[in-house]
């Protein structure tokens, strides 16, 4: 605890370099970015796994009280080297050949026993690191994907102050989610075994060597507990708190690095219709120059430690000598004894200086398990803003008394409002109020209105992603029978089978190991299809022709599980919207509703008449779309009026836009 002391109270105050984020206050940066916090953090995160009621838990202990043994084992067999080192110093300075060559058959013994249990202890350290990362790393995505959080966390979050979480209220971005599951998590779970087993060995071998340095000289073993302390003060104090901050400040900046590579490559077409690479260049360029100057500020500080750290432990070699030598002089002790003193000084000197000897690690640690936590606790407590106000819209089953029986939506006094973090204030964009609304089976609505009057965020809230607002929508079927398509549909990694069975994904099954095939991944669920593999082919083929995309299987070469293919860059958008008209023919049973957002805005008009009529009258449908031509498709269309501050309709393109708030009427076509 005096350690931790000393860095609390000697530690800089440092801003909190976010993208995207906010600046803490002095006592909130000052608590981050001390050790004291680091150790709850990284305990807190360790309870994770360690603490978890499952095999993964006896796993992890098994693993760990191997490292332990081996620590111990090795540790024991240090003792044993330095008094055979001993020996053969003696022996070599009085000329003893019988005794020399005793002290190196003992020193080879430990050679022997200590090659295996070093390489067990290695191999038990990986098989730790490799397991608790496996661990973190899927329960992290377990939770980002729970209840559709990888979508809601891209808004504002407020988090609210808690003692374990050591944080205050303050709205918060979460800024690259993927390099804190992959590249953080990796980073911690490494650095945290490494050094928890570092300290383990340190205590171990200082108590060992303890009590063979007080042996040979108690005064020898106080100058070197004063040693360690004085340079445990001077790193903390001059080096800890600017690293610990240059560390934090570095990951952020390298994710940034690495996000906008992955956009730059994402978005390689319509870049290069734009001819936008020297736009992009000069942004990767500015997000390489930030990287660069963090990379070249942690060099200089990291130079300055080790101009410490070296003469530090240089003086090491010489010091135990100085205080040991008039002894030798003196003929009270052996020169065995002079080496093997200055062997148990700096064992013990290291086992003290863990802070010294590790403390770029610690530092890499402390910003690692601090963005690790903050997304947990996004992760754990996630609530929009308006949950916390207590406005958000209640989803409830519908009531057959009191709503007609051919009804399975209903909105009763709905109103909207955007995520904060799409106008940078506390109280979001109201886009809409007081919406009353029944849909009944069969029914087809279209909604129309201005560009930028909420049509698409209308779509959200009734598929249930979206929640800002006030109000209630009851439903009659699960939210597993709605099926949305978006304007640029999702091309999931994997074959063409994998794209016509998205989401839920297929398995075939005819009895057969050696024709099972496996149809991608699922992010719901996997279906089986007792069917053969050319049965399920033919009816895929079948999909493909009615969408006018019959050919395409064969461009593949005649084959549904060729899982090498990036389909957007094989696909136009037109063809990837009706590849999504073929996963809605595709569900069965089939959803309730579903939602088109402008999902016909890259076919024709031939096209798009062909897509809706697949549909047949079998499906509820809500559209959202601005052609004409989609009005004959739908039964009714709910039309979006804009209004002034006298809440009468604008007239004007101008007031249109600039009195965004507005109101729904149902209109039957």
């Amino acid at each position: 605890m005096f350690l931790i002391s000393i860095f609390d109270i000697k530690n800089r105050e440092y801003e909190l370099i976010r993208s995207g984020g906010t600046k803490m206050s002095t006592h909130q940066t000052q608590k981050r970015r001390s050790l004291k916090p680091t150790i709850k953090r990284v305990m807190r995160i360790s309870a994770m796994y360690y603490g978890t009621k499952s095999n993964k838990k006896k796993t992890a202990r098994m693993l760990s009280l191997v490292c332990v043994a081996a620590c111990a084992a090795t540790t024991g067999l240090s003792v044993i080297f330095s008094y055979a080192q001993r020996d053969m110093s003696t022996a070599l300075s009085n000329k003893d050949q019988v005794g020399f060559y005793d002290a190196i058959k003992r020193y080879v013994f430990v050679v022997c026993v200590a090659a295996p249990l070093f390489a067990l202890y290695e191999y038990a350290k990986a098989m730790s690191v490799l397991h608790w990362r496996k661990f973190m790393t899927e329960r992290m995505i377990e939770m980002y994907c729970e209840n559709d959080k990888y979508y809601s966390l891209k808004f504002n979050t407020a988090v609210t102050t808690t003692a374990a979480a050591e944080t205050t209220t303050q709205e918060q971005v979460l800024d690259n989610p993927d390099q804190r599951i992959g590249e953080d998590v990796r980073g911690f779970v490494s650095s945290t075994t490494t050094l928890a087993l570092a300290i383990v060995h340190n205590i171990f071998s200082g108590c060992a060597f303890f009590a063979v340095l007080y042996r040979i000289s108690p005064k020898l073993l106080i100058f070197c507990f004063a040693y360690s302390l004085s340079g445990t003060y001077i790193t903390t104090a001059v080096f800890g708190g600017k690293l610990m901050h240059l560390h934090f400040v570095s990951l952020t900046k390298e994710a940034n690095m690495r996000f906008f590579l992955v956009r730059f490559r994402e978005h390689a077409e319509s870049i290069a219709l734009f001819r936008g690479a020297k736009r992009e260049l000069k942004t990767l360029s500015n997000t390489l120059k930030k990287v660069i100057e963090v990379q070249k500020e942690k060099i200089v500080w990291n130079m300055k430690l080790d101009l410490f750290t070296n003469a530090y432990e240089f003086a090491t070699f010489c010091l135990p000598y100085l205080i040991i030598a008039p002894l030798f002089f003196k003929g009270e002790v052996e020169f065995g004894v002079v080496t093997q003193s200055s062997y148990a000084f700096r064992t013990i000197q290291n086992a003290l200086n863990i802070i010294v000897n590790r403390l770029d690690q610690l530092s890499g640690l402390a910003a690692e398990s601090e963005r690790i936590e903050h997304f947990l606790i996004l992760l754990e407590n996630k609530t929009t803003d308006a949950t916390a106000r207590e406005k958000i819209i209640a989803r409830k089953v519908l009531d057959d008394e009191k709503i007609a029986a051919d009804v399975i939506l209903s909105l009763k006094n709905v109103s909207i409002s955007t995520p904060n973090s799409y106008n940078n204030n506390n109280n979001g964009q109201l886009l809409w109020s007081d919406l009353s609304l029944n849909i009944a089976r069969n029914q087809r609505v279209l909604i129309t209105g201005p560009s930028g009057c909420g049509k698409s965020s209308f779509l959200r809230v009734l598929s249930g992603i979206w929640n800002n607002g006030t109000g209630e929508i009851f439903v009659r079927a699960q939210n597993d029978s709605f099926f949305f398509m978006p304007q640029v549909p999702y091309m999931p990694v994997g074959s063409l089978r994998a794209q016509l069975t998205f989401p839920e994904g297929v398995v075939i099954d005819d009895s057969s190991d050696d024709d099972r095939s496996t149809g991608g991944y699922s992010n719901r669920k996997t279906k089986i299809i007792n069917a053969t593999i050319e049965e399920e082919n033919e009816r895929l083929q079948s999909l493909l022709d009615a969408v006018g995309l019959g050919d395409l299987s064969k461009r593949m070469g005649d084959t549904f599980d060729d899982e090498s293919i990036v389909w957007e860059d094989v696909l136009s958008q037109g063809e990837q919207q009706r590849v999504a008209f073929a996963r809605l023919l595709y569900q069965k049973p089939k959803p309730s509703i579903v939602f088109l957002d402008e999902a016909t805005s890259a076919l024709d008009e031939a096209s798009e008449q062909k897509m809706y009529e697949l549909l047949g009258d079998d499906y509820t449908i809500v559209s959202v779309g601005h052609r004409s031509s989609l009005i004959k498709f739908h039964t009714q269309k709910l039309r979006f009026v804009l209004k002034n501050n006298d809440g009468k309709g604008s007239k004007s393109f101008e007031e249109a836009h600039t009195h965004r708030v507005g109101r729904f009427v149902l209109e039957n076509i």
